[in-house]
C-alpha cells in the first residue's frame, strides 16, 4: 500500500537536440503513485553539493524523487509560457550522512529471494538503484573518500533523510553574501589604524576566523549556508594591503621630516663639527708650536727611531708627526713639524685632531628603501641633535640669565645663570609674572606694566633690579624676532614668544660708585689739604699774620703747613696702594715668613708709637715661624695699616698687641688696642671704601682707605680679616691666611 515514485530525466535524444522530458514505461507509470526527477547537479569544480527540489521543461513542475517520496507534491508556482527550456527552482544545499557506503543498503536479490528479515525493512522508505561500481552513475560529492564516488541511489537517499528530517541548507542569496563579505571586509580596515604593528597582525588572523563563525551560526540557526571563503580571503588580503598603504604612508612622513630637518640645518648660521681637515690644520698652526709639513704621500716612512703619540696614531720621527688614515678613513697622511716638545694638553689637541681623521666615511651598503630612508633620518636627526646640543651649550653656558617665553607668559627654557639669579626653581606652573617678582630692588606694578607692553604691543623695553643673591641686574624684555622665512622653526613652533635676558651689571655699577668715589676723594679730601696749604703759603707770601716778626708763630705756621702736606701725601699714598692692588693682575707671590714681616712693620710704626708714648707688644707662638705663601709687599703694608690706626685712635701710654699664631691650618695675625673700642653699627662697614668710624668723624685725619686696603690684601691671599670689640675694652683685627703646606 505504500505510494511508489519512478523517476524521470530530463535529455535530448541525440547531441544537441532539443530537450525532453522522459517519463518512465507506462507500466511502471500504471504501477506507481508519482514521478519524480532524479537529475544532481554539480558545481563548476565538478563537485555536487546539493539539487534543485524542482525542475521541468517550460516549468519546475515536477518534484525531485526525495521530495515526491516524502509526501510533497505541490509545485512551486504554475507552469509558464512555452519556452522548451529546462526550468528550475528552490536549489538546497545537502548535508550528506557521511561518504559513500554510509546509507544501510541490501542486496535488491536478497529481498527477491526473502533471504532479508521483512521486518527489517517495513515501514521504512526503500530506495532501488545500481550501487555497482560498474553500472551506477557516479556522484562526485564533498564526502567522496580516496577517490571512491557516490552512487546515485545512494545520493537520492540522502537527500529523502535530508528533506524528512528538515536539515536541507538554503544558501544565502548572492547579494546577501556580498553585502556580509562586504561588511565582514571592511572591519579589518576600520581596526588597523587603531593598532600597533604587532597587535594588527595578530588581530588580522583572530577576525580572520570572523566569517566562518557567522557561517556556522546562520547554519546552525537558520539553516542557511554562508560561504566565508570570500570574506576570509578579503581579510587576509587586507593585512598586506594596509602594511603597503602604511609603508608608503610612512616612506612619505620620512622622505618629508628628512627634507624639513636638512632644511632647518642649511637655514641656521650653525652647523655641524664636521671633519675639515684643512681648517684643523690651519687652527694647529695657529696655536701650536707645530707647522705644515711637505706631502708625504707614497714616502715610506722608517720605523726605527719613530715613538708614538699617546697612542693616537700619530708618530714621531725626529721632529716631525706623521699621522697616517687607517683603512676606510678619506684623506692622506699628515704630516706637521714640530719645533719643540709638546705638552699634555698640546698633545690633546693633537689627539683630538686624529681621532676625527680616522672617523670612516659612512657607508650604507643596503638598497631597500625604508632601511636608506631611515638611515637618512637617523643623520638628519644626529645633525639636529648636533645643533640642539651646540645651542644648548651656548645658552647653558652663558653668564647671563636666558629666559624663553611662551606667547602665555610660560617658561620654555631657562638657563642655569637664570635660575640663579631668581634664586627659584622655574617650574611648567610659573608665569613670566612669577619669575619677575622673584628679583628685587622693583616693584611689582612696574613688571606687570613691563610684560603688558611686551606681550600686549610687543614692545621692547629695559629696568634695573637686583638678583636674589643681591646682584644688580639689567633686565631686558624682548619680543621674538619677525624672520623674512615664514617657515623658521620658532615662529612655526611658538609663535608670539618671547625673551628675557638678565645682565649682571654690578661690576659695572661698582665702577660706577668707585668712580664717583675716586672724584669726591680727589675733589675734597686730596684738595682739601693741599687748598689749605697753598692759603697759608699766599698768606705768608702777603706779609700777613706775626710770621716775620716773631720765630715762635713762624714755626706754628711750618708746622701747620708740614701738617696739611703730610695728610695730603698720606691721603694720595692710600689711594695708590688702593688702585694698584685692585687692578694688579698678576700678584707676585713667593714664600715668607710672617713673623719677619710683622717685624719690618713694627720697624715702620715704631716712631709714631713712641711720639704717643706707645709701646708695642709682640708675641709669635710658634718658634720655628709661620710660613705661608704671599706677597711681602702688600701683607707688610696691611699690618703697618692696622697698626697705625691701633696707635691712632688708643689712648697715650696704653700698649699695642701684635700677636702671631695658627689655627686650624691658618696663620693668625691679631692687633688689639685698649681705646674706645668699635661701634655695633659700625662693624658691617668697616672695610668699605671711604668709610669712617663714628669715633673718627670729624678728625679730619682719615678718609676710610686703609681698612679697605686691608681688606683687598686678605682676599688676594685666599684670606680674610675681621674686626671685633676686644674683652676689657679696645678693638681687635686678625688677619688670617692659610699655612703654606710645604
Amino acid at each position: 500500500d505504500a505510494p511508489v515514485v519512478v523517476p524521470m530525466v530530463i535529455d535530448a535524444r541525440r547531441a544537441g537536440g532539443q530537450l525532453l522530458e522522459i517519463l518512465p514505461a507506462p507500466v511502471f507509470l500504471a504501477a506507481s503513485a508519482l514521478v519524480g526527477h532524479v537529475h544532481h547537479n554539480p558545481d563548476d569544480d565538478g563537485v555536487t553539493r546539493g539539487f534543485f527540489l524542482w525542475q521541468g521543461i517550460d516549468g519546475p513542475h515536477w518534484p525531485h524523487l526525495a521530495l515526491a517520496l516524502s509526501g510533497v507534491t505541490t509545485a512551486p508556482g504554475p507552469p509558464g509560457p512555452s519556452s522548451l527550456q529546462n526550468l528550475r527552482a528552490q536549489y538546497r544545499l545537502l548535508p550528506f550522512v557521511g561518504p559513500a557506503g554510509a546509507m544501510p543498503s541490501v542486496s535488491f536479490l536478497d529481498v527477491l529471494h526473502k533471504r532479508v528479515p521483512a521486518a527489517s525493512i517495513r515501514g521504512k522508505a526503500v530506495l532501488i538503484g545500481m550501487t555497482a561500481a560498474a553500472g551506477a552513475d557516479a556522484v562526485a560529492t564533498p564526502m567522496t573518500d580516496m577517490g571512491r564516488p557516490m552512487s546515485g541511489v545512494e545520493f537520492n537517499a540522502n537527500a529523502y533523510l535530508a528533506i524528512v528530517n528538515h536539515a536541507l541548507l538554503q544558501p544565502l542569496a548572492p547579494s546577501r553574501t556580498a553585502l556580509i563579505s562586504a561588511l565582514l571586509a571592511v572591519l579589518p580596515m576600520l581596526l588597523l589604524p587603531r593598532l600597533a604593528p604587532r597587535q594588527s597582525l595578530l588581530v588580522t588572523f583572530g577576525i580572520a576566523c570572523l566569517p566562518t563563525g557567522v557561517s556556522l551560526l546562520l547554519l546552525h540557526q537558520a539553516q542557511v549556508w554562508f560561504a566565508p571563503v570570500s570574506a576570509t580571503t578579503a581579510m587576509l588580503v587586507s593585512y598586506p594591503l594596509w602594511t603597503w598603504r602604511r609603508l608608503e604612508q610612512t616612506l612619505r612622513t620620512l622622505r618629508s621630516e628628512i627634507g624639513r630637518l636638512r632644511r632647518d640645518v642649511e637655514r641656521t648660521p650653525l652647523r655641524g663639527d664636521d671633519p675639515n681637515p684643512e681648517a684643523d690644520v690651519r687652527f694647529l698652526e695657529a696655536i701650536l708650536p707645530v707647522r705644515r709639513a711637505p706631502s708625504v704621500a707614497g714616502t715610506q716612512m722608517p720605523e726605527s727611531g719613530s715613538t708614538q703619540i699617546d697612542g693616537a696614531g700619530w708618530s714621531l720621527h725626529g721632529a716631525r708627526a706623521v699621522f697616517q688614515p687607517s683603512a676606510g678613513a678619506a684623506g692622506a697622511p699628515v704630516a706637521l713639524d714640530v719645533d719643540r716638545p709638546l705638552s699634555a694638553q698640546e698633545r690633546a689637541l693633537l689627539t683630538t685632531f686624529a681621532a676625527r681623521l680616522k672617523t670612516p666615511a659612512p657607508n650604507d651598503p643596503t638598497h631597500e628603501v625604508l632601511t636608506m630612508s631611515l638611515n637618512r633620518l637617523h643623520a638628519a636627526i644626529a645633525a639636529q641633535r648636533s645643533l640642539l646640543d651646540v645651542t644648548c651649550f651656548g645658552l647653558m653656558g652663558m653668564r647671563d640669565g636666558v629666559l624663553l617665553l611662551g606667547a602665555l607668559g610660560r617658561p620654555l627654557f631657562a638657563n642655569d645663570a637664570a635660575r640663579a639669579m631668581l634664586g627659584i626653581d622655574i617650574a611648567p606652573g610659573h608665569h613670566a609674572g612669577d619669575l619677575l617678582d622673584a628679583l628685587r630692588g622693583t616693584q611689582a606694578d612696574v613688571c606687570r606694566s613691563h610684560l603688558r607692553d611686551l606681550f600686549t604691543l610687543g614692545t621692547e623695553s629695559m629696568f634695573e633690579a637686583r638678583a636674589a643673591d643681591g646682584r644688580e641686574l639689567l633686565v631686558h624684555l624682548s619680543p621674538s624676532a619677525p624672520s623674512n622665512q615664514p617657515d623658521r622653526i620658532d615662529q612655526a613652533i611658538v609663535p608670539g614668544a618671547a625673551a628675557i635676558t638678565l645682565v649682571d651689571i654690578s661690576a659695572i655699577r661698582r665702577a660706577e660708585r668707585t668712580h664717583r668715589e675716586t672724584l669726591g676723594f680727589l675733589s675734597h679730601d686730596l684738595r682739601s689739604p693741599i687748598v689749605s696749604l697753598l692759603a697759608l703759603i699766599r698768606g705768608a707770601s702777603e706779609g700777613k699774620g706775626t710770621e716775620q716778626t716773631d720765630g715762635t708763630a713762624a714755626v706754628a705756621l711750618y708746622a701747620r703747613m708740614e701738617r696739611y702736606a703730610s695728610r695730603s701725601l698720606q691721603n694720595a699714598e692710600q689711594f695708590l696702594q688702593l688702585t694698584r692692588i685692585e687692578h694688579e693682575p698678576d700678584m707676585d707671590v713667593y714664600e715668607l715668613e710672617l713673623g719677619a714681616v710683622a717685624e719690618n712693620a713694627i720697624a715702620q710704626v715704631i716712631d709714631q708709637a713712641r711720639a704717643s708714648q706707645m709701646r708695642i707688644e709682640f708675641s709669635c707662638a710658634i718658634e720655628d715661624g709661620v710660613w705661608v705663601q704671599g706677597n711681602g709687599q702688600y701683607l707688610e703694608r696691611a699690618i703697618v695699616n692696622l697698626l697705625s690706626n691701633a696707635i691712632k685712635y688708643a689712648p697715650p701710654a696704653t700698649p699695642i698687641e701684635l700677636s702671631i699664631e695658627t689655627h686650624a691650618g691658618e696663620a693668625l695675625c691679631t692687633v688689639r688696642d685698649h681705646g674706645a673700642g668699635i661701634a655695633a653699627a659700625d662693624l658691617p662697614n668697616l672695610f668699605r671704601a671711604y668709610f669712617q668710624a663714628t669715633a673718627q668723624r670729624g678728625r679730619g685725619d682719615g678718609i676710610g682707605l686703609g681698612l679697605r686696603f686691608v681688606a683687598l690684601v686678605a682676599e688676594r691671599h685666599a684670606g680674610s680679616i675681621s674686626a671685633a670689640a676686644a674683652p676689657g675694652g679696645g678693638a681687635r683685627f686678625t688677619l688670617r691666611r692659610p699655612l703654606h703646606e710645604g
